[in-house]
């Protein structure tokens, strides 16, 4: 998850154009990699690497693909 940058317009003046899709390519770049290196075996792999609030982005994507529990163990 590439999350939006406080600030507005003022900090991302000062960043390259294009900067957040910069951002995401580097991420499934990085994301593609990973699994390849340490899952090969599986095959149905779904790489996703979106802009925005995780709440949102996550809540968003479960809705859209009728997932209706979210988990997350913590150790």
């Amino acid at each position: 998850m590439i999350s939006p940058l406080d600030g507005g317009g003022f900090v991302q003046s000062f960043l390259p154009e294009n900067y957040d899709n910069v951002l995401i390519e580097k991420g499934r770049e990085a994301l593609y990699q990973l699994t390849d290196e340490y899952l090969p075996e599986v095959r149905d792999i779904k790489h996703l690497v979106v802009h925005g609030s995780v709440y949102q982005k996550v809540t968003d994507i479960a809705e859209q693909l009728g997932i209706n529990l979210i988990y997350y163990g913590i150790n």
